[in-house]
């Protein structure tokens, strides 16, 4: 009797309630997956921007070592204004940066210093691919010296970056680098930034 129970009762398979337990845990998980997705590209896309920035302070290190100053390549820092698509300045390779990519080590056409200043092949940055990115760099000299350009403020689109970065003029030799990019072409760029000044690499808007 009780095996026949038992029985009808798998027979009957699942209830109602039990189908939208189911349903719901489902959905959670698909939710929980789909957010941790997009977190997981939008890191992916900053990571060129990132690397990027890495891969110039790299090479402005080289740059001083070898000539005991930085390499002020860029005529103005390129970074977002905060209107939709805008920037400061044309960064190299692409001066607009969108969802396409451009080989490195063409002639810099634009926001470019010349007057006795290295170019970017000439500062010799290890790219192996095309990128998405666009880059700038400008340096400057000893601050009890000043010849070189002010420090640039940096102001965020609050998705990072909250308000101004003043970067503060050292006593020594600086430069700062900064990445944007615009993978989704939606207008609003990611913007990296790292400098000789401090350690750390800013980030804002990751994944556009």
């Amino acid at each position: 009797m009780g095996r026949s129970r038992q029985n009808r009762a798998l027979a009957r398979g699942f209830t109602l309630v039990e189908l939208i337990a189911v349903v719901v845990i489902v959905g959670i998980l698909a939710i929980l997956a789909t957010v941790g997705y997009r977190k997981m590209m939008r890191r992916a896309r900053s990571t060129e921007g990132v690397q990027l920035v890495k891969s110039v302070g790299a090479a402005q290190e080289q740059w001083k070592g070898d000539v005991y100053s930085y390499a002020d390549v860029s005529t103005r820092l390129a970074v977002p204004t905060g209107t939709p698509g805008g920037l400061t300045a044309a960064p190299y390779p692409a001066a607009t940066p969108g969802a396409f990519k451009m080989g490195w080590g063409a002639t810099c056409s634009a926001n470019c210093n010349g007057s006795g200043q290295p170019d970017w092949v000439q500062l010799h940055v290890h790219i192996e691919n095309s990128v998405a990115y666009g880059v700038s760099t400008v340096a400057g000299f000893n601050a009890r010296n000043p010849v070189g350009t002010a420090l640039p403020s940096v102001t965020g689109q609050g998705r990072g970056i909250n308000g101004t970065i003043n970067f503060v003029n050292p006593n020594s030799d600086w430069y700062i680098t900064a990445a944007v990019g615009d993978t989704d072409a939606n207008g609003v760029f990611n913007l990296v930034l790292g400098s000789s000044i401090t350690n750390q690499v800013y980030v804002d808007a990751e994944g556009e």
